[in-house]
This record gives structure tokens, sequence and C-alpha cells, in this order.
């Protein structure tokens, strides 16, 4: 009974100890992780996307790269975080155009990628919605278009001209807005057209999905305004 009752502690400490090991080894590995790891898949082809550039940005007062990697022969990478407990942006570079994706330490993301090509078929123009309202005596009008990329296989349309906008020659433009697939806007730049006033031309990528522009500008204004806005990509408007 003796010898009974010994080998059952013995048995139960040990497993006891194991327990605990286990547990230690858990916690030190999810203490020491402190990363992100990825899968980035190319959709145009349907197979990993391999040596693309990963960029870690901490979203931190701003922007702020903090490091660097590339997806290896199974598109996978792993990013070291150095404040874990911060929101991040993950950027991967196929072919010159950025894909994002929020990220938390410990997050396994999945993302895709597509090639890129200057002319993409399947591009075309949904809806115009032009809203107008006076301020003294200027006319303030927010021109938003939205595109839509439905190629097949996916592609994304980059380029000089990915989008092109006719407004009246007299408009000053106050801002331009884009937004992709993800809905995410920023503020980007429109070049103007040399010898043809009020055309202007974007670089902005028009990836697979809905893309949308918008055109803030000011006209002059003395109690009436006629105008008119053309597009590449032909749509149906709404005005207010």
């Amino acid at each position: 009974m003796m010898n009974l009752r010994l080998y059952s502690k013995r048995f139960c400490a040990r497993r006891l100890l194991s327990a605990l090991a286990v547990l230690a080894c858990s916690s030190a590995a999810a203490l020491g992780a402190n990363n992100i790891t990825g899968l980035v898949r190319n959709q145009s082809r349907g197979e990993p996307a391999i040596g693309d550039e990963v960029i870690l940005i901490r979203l931190d007062k701003g922007m702020q790269e903090e490091a660097r990697a590339k997806t290896d022969a199974t598109g996978a990478f792993t990013l070291n975080l150095q404040y874990p407990d911060k929101p991040y942006l993950v950027r991967v570079v196929h072919q010159g155009v950025s894909y994002e994706q929020r990220a938390f330490d410990g997050d396994a993301l999945s993302l895709q990628v597509f090639d890129a090509e200057p002319q993409v078929p399947g591009v075309t123009g949904t809806i115009e919605i032009i809203r107008a309202g006076t301020k003294g005596n200027l006319l303030h009008v927010s021109d938003m278009v939205e595109i839509k990329n439905e190629s097949s296989p996916p592609l994304t349309q980059a380029g000089q001209r990915t989008f092109e906008a006719y407004l009246p020659a007299s408009a000053k433009i106050d801002s331009v807005l884009a937004a992709g697939p993800r809905k995410v806007s920023e503020i980007i730049s429109a070049a103007s057209v040399p010898g043809e006033p009020g055309h202007y031309t974007v670089n902005f990528p028009l990836r697979p999905g809905a893309t949308k522009f918008a055109f803030n500008y000011d006209l002059p204004y003395r109690g009436h305004a006629a105008f008119q806005t053309r597009h590449p990509y032909p749509c149906g408007s709404l005005r207010s």
C-alpha cells in the first residue's frame, strides 16, 4: 500500500511539473512573439506572391515605418514589432502598387495582390454625384465619381493617367480625394494638362473592385452658374 501511494504521489508530481513546463513555454512564446505574420497571394495568377516588399508602419502620432521584409517562396512573411501595444499597417508592394491591411501584435494576415497593367479591360464608370453650395462669390463643387474594375483575371490598372477629369476651365481645385476598394480615403494630387484648362489627370491605381474619386473645387459665382464635367468612363449622374 505504501509503495502504491508513493508511486501515485510521484506520478502526480511529474504531471504537475509537465503541465507547468508547457504553460511556462507557452507564456514565454506569447510574451516573446511580438510579431505579425502573413501570407500574400497573387490573385491574377492564382499563386503565392514571391519576393514582394512588405513594410510595417506604426500608426502612432502619424505613420512611422518600423520594419521591412520580403515574402518567401510560399508568399509568407514575418515582421517583428518594437511596440506590440500599438496599432499597425502592413503594406505589400507588388509591381509598384501598394496593398494594405491594418494589424495588431500576433495577427496572422492574408493579403491579396494583383499584377499591374497600364490599361485593363473591364473598367467602367458606375455613378457620378455632384454637390454644390455657395460661399460668398464662389460656388463650391464636390464631384464624386465611382469607377469599377471587373477585369478577369483580376488586374490593377496603374500608370500616369489612371483617371482623367475635365472640369470647368475656371475651376480652382481645393482638394482631390481617392478611396480604393478598402474604402480608406486619402488626399492625392492632380496634374493639370498643359494647354488644356480644366483637364486634370491622376495616377491613383484602379485595383479590382470599386474606386472613388472626389474633386472639390470652387467656381466664380454671381447668382447663377452653369457648368459641365466629363470623364473617360461615362456613368449615371446625380446632382444636388
